[in-house]
C-alpha cells in the first residue's frame, strides 16, 4: 500500500475531459510514488492522459457516457461493488486523488445523491432504477465516487479532493473518510488551509499548484517556446452563462454585445463569444466551444478578459495561466477576487491594479481599453514573468517539494465539516 496512489479523473463534461493530462501532469513529474489512473468509461476517455503520463490505467468500463445508460439502470449495488473490487482491493492504495469531478449546479444536489446511494445500498438487491434518479449521468459519477471513498475509508487511506470548481463534490460526510480539500489558490493570507463555506457547512481548503504545472513547467509535452502563436486579433474572450442566479453574467454580455461573434464581425480585431441558457440572450449565443478551440482563440489574441468565477470567492486562475503562458495578456474585471487568486502576493497585486484592472463601464467601451493596453502587452507579460510569483511556478523543484508535503502524514485537523449556524 505504501506510496501507491490512485487517480480518478472523472471528466463528466466535455470541457473537463479535454483537461485530461493538463490536470494530472504534476503527478507524472513525481518519481517517488507509484500512480494508477482509474477510467470508468467504456470509450477510453483517458487514453491521452495515460499515454502522456505513462501511468498504468485501470479501465472499469462501467459507463457509456449516455445520460440514460441502460447498462446502469438495472445495476444492483452488490454487482456494482463486485465490479469495482475486481480492480481495487481495500488497502491497496495509500492515497486517492480526485480530479475534475461532478459540479453541483445547486448546492443540495450532492446530499440528494448521497441519500439515493444509501437507499440503493440498503435495498437488499434492488436495481439502481429504484433510486428515482437513475438517468442522471452525474449520479452515475457520484455513486462511483461514494464507493471509492468508502473503500479508502476501510483501508485507512487519504482522499485528496482537488477542486477544479468550488461547486464540486465534498464527500467529507462519509463515515471514516479522511478527505483533504485543495484549490488552486489560497482562500486567506498566511500559511495553512483557508475556510470555504457552502450549504451551511464549512470546509478547510488547502492550496495546490497542480493546475499551474502544465502551463509553466511540463517541458516534455508542452514546451512553452512552441506555444506563442502569431497574433491575428487584439482581443478574444469566451464565457458561459449557465446558472441563471448569477445575474452579473448577462450584464457582462450586454456590455460587450457589439463584439459578439456573428458574420459581420469575422474581420474585426476584437471577438467575443458566449454561451447562455437565458432565452433573452440566445440570439447571438454560440454553441459551447471545446477547450482546445478555446486555447486556439487565446493564442491568436494579444488580450483577453478574466471575469469572476461562478463562485465569486474564487479566482479563475486557469484563465490567467493559460493566457499569460500563451503570450496573451489577461485584463481582469475589478470584481474578481484577484488578491486571493495570486495568493495575496503584493508584487502581482500591484501589477494587476496598476495595469490590468477594468470596470463594468470599461466593458461598454471595450475598444478604448484595448487601445490603451494592446501596445504594452509584450512589456507587461515580461514584467509578469519576471515576478517571484511566476518564477516559482516555473521551477520543477517547487512541485516536487509540494508533493512530498501533500502525501506526508495525514493531519486530522485538515478535515472539518461544521454547521455554520452552531
Amino acid at each position: 500500500m505504501k506510496n501507491n496512489v490512485l487517480i480518478y479523473h472523472s471528466c463528466p463534461f466535455a470541457f473537463f475531459g479535454k483537461l485530461q493530462y493538463k490536470s494530472l501532469a504534476m503527478f507524472a513529474y513525481d518519481g517517488t510514488r507509484s500512480y494508477t489512473v482509474l477510467d470508468a468509461y467504456r470509450s477510453g476517455r483517458l487514453d491521452e492522459a495515460c499515454a502522456l503520463s505513462g501511468f498504468e490505467r485501470l479501465c472499469l468500463g462501467l459507463y457509456s457516457g449516455q445520460w440514460d445508460d441502460p447498462c446502469v439502470k438495472g445495476m444492483r449495488h452488490g454487482d456494482f461493488m463486485e465490479k469495482i473490487n475486481g480492480f481495487i482491493d481495500v488497502g491497496e492504495f495509500s492515497d486517492l486523488v480526485l480530479l475534475n469531478g461532478p459540479t453541483n449546479g445547486r448546492e443540495p444536489l450532492e446530499s440528494e445523491f448521497w441519500g439515493a446511494y444509501v437507499k440503493w445500498k440498503a435495498s437488499g438487491g434492488a436495481p439502481i432504477s429504484e433510486t428515482g434518479i437513475t438517468g442522471d449521468m452525474m449520479f452515475h459519477e457520484y455513486i462511483l465516487l461514494f464507493a471509492l471513498v468508502e473503500i479508502m475509508a476501510k483501508g485507512g487511506g487519504v482522499v485528496h479532493n482537488i477542486w477544479e470548481d468550488p461547486l464540486q463534490h465534498k464527500l467529507d460526510y462519509i463515515k471514516g473518510a479522511k478527505v483533504k480539500h485543495y484549490y488552486f489558490h489560497k482562500l486567506r493570507p498566511g500559511p495553512g488551509p483557508g475556510y470555504y463555506a457552502q450549504d451551511g457547512k464549512g470546509h478547510l481548503v488547502d492550496y495546490s499548484p497542480s493546475q499551474q504545472f502544465y502551463y509553466c513547467t511540463d517541458i516534455r509535452n508542452n514546451n512553452p517556446a512552441t506555444r506563442i502563436a502569431p497574433k491575428t486579433r487584439d482581443f478574444v474572450f469566451y464565457m458561459t452563462d449557465t446558472i441563471k442566479e448569477r445575474t452579473t453574467r448577462p450584464q457582462i454580455i450586454d456590455n460587450m454585445l457589439r463584439f459578439a461573434d456573428n458574420k459581420k464581425t469575422k474581420g474585426d480585431k476584437a471577438l467575443f463569444k458566449y454561451s447562455t441558457v437565458r432565452d433573452s440572450h440566445k440570439k447571438r449565443s454560440s454553441k459551447r466551444i471545446n477547450y482546445n478551440e478555446y486555447l486556439g482563440l487565446i493564442k491568436s489574441a494579444s488580450l483577453t478578459l478574466i471575469i469572476p468565477s461562478y463562485d465569486t470567492a474564487c479566482f479563475s486562475l486557469r484563465r490567467f495561466f493559460e493566457a499569460a503562458t500563451s503570450g496573451c495578456l489577461p485584463l481582469i474585471l475589478g470584481t474578481c477576487n484577484y488578491k486571493a487568486g495570486f495568493n495575496f502576493d503584493k508584487e502581482m497585486i500591484g501589477i494587476v491594479e496598476n495595469h490590468l484592472l477594468v470596470t463594468m463601464d470599461d466593458l461598454k467601451n471595450l475598444g478604448d481599453a484595448i487601445e490603451k493596453t494592446k501596445n504594452q502587452t509584450t512589456m507587461l507579460l515580461d514584467k509578469i514573468m519576471r515576478t517571484k510569483y511566476m518564477k516559482k511556478y516555473h521551477d520543477p523543484l517547487f512541485y516536487k517539494r509540494y508533493m512530498d508535503k501533500m502525501f506526508g502524514n495525514y493531519d486530522a485537523g485538515a478535515v472539518v465539516t461544521k454547521n455554520m449556524n452552531q
